[in-house]
């Protein structure tokens, strides 16, 4: 059973935008396995994050205290495949016992429950930051391809269940950069861990 959905996951086609491809033609030096990063974040109002939400993403933030200090996080795949740059997050979640269960509407709800969106454009931010330092001549709207979830118990060989993807506009990108670089006042001690405190 393992087996058979390593096969499912690997020989899955994905397709976001122009570009085509299953995982098996992902070079192994082309991919960095759990990339973690960091990043300052200037004192920000985290309500302000509801601000990124649009058609179809609903971001909720519970927590109403100001925050400042270093975001951390640890992406589970950043790799290039025909010459674009991808984001994976690999999602053993639950969803139900039948392949419906991991269509693409039953994804968009679930990424919704679960504030996946408000994930995925930090991971977005962290890895164009990333990037833009290693590549002088990066362009996002060119170079970045976008960001795939995969739900490994919906995905099947021949079908788009269990996979969720997108490409995060350069205005969201920039929103969320210009609310984390406001003034630091970060005192020492003090920290945002982008997994816990954030999401």
């Amino acid at each position: 059973m393992l087996l058979e959905m390593l096969q499912n996951v690997l020989n899955a086609n994905i397709n976001v935008g122009d570009v085509s491809f299953n995982l098996t033609e992902v070079e192994y030096h082309k991919r960095i396995h759990e990339f973690e990063f960091d990043f300052p974040v200037g004192l920000f109002q985290p309500a302000e994050l509801e601000n990124l939400s649009g058609e179809n993403i609903a971001i909720n933030v519970k927590d109403r205290f100001n925050l400042e200090g270093m975001m951390n996080g640890k992406i589970d795949m950043l790799f290039e495949c025909k010459g674009k740059y991808f984001v994976l997050d690999w999602k053993s979640t639950f969803l139900g016992d039948s392949l419906d269960d991991y269509s693409v509407p039953a994804l968009d709800v679930a990424m919704n429950e679960n504030n996946y969106h408000l994930q995925y454009l930090i991971y977005t931010l962290a890895s164009k930051k990333y990037l833009q330092s290693r590549l002088p001549d990066f362009n996002y709207e060119r170079d970045f391809g976008g960001v795939l979830y995969l739900f490994i118990r919906g995905i099947r060989k021949g079908n788009s269940n269990g996979i969720f993807n997108c490409k995060p506009s350069l205005d969201q990108i920039d929103l969320l950069d210009r609310m984390f670089s406001q003034k630091s006042m970060v005192q020492p001690g003090s920290f945002v861990n982008g997994e816990l405190s954030v999401i």
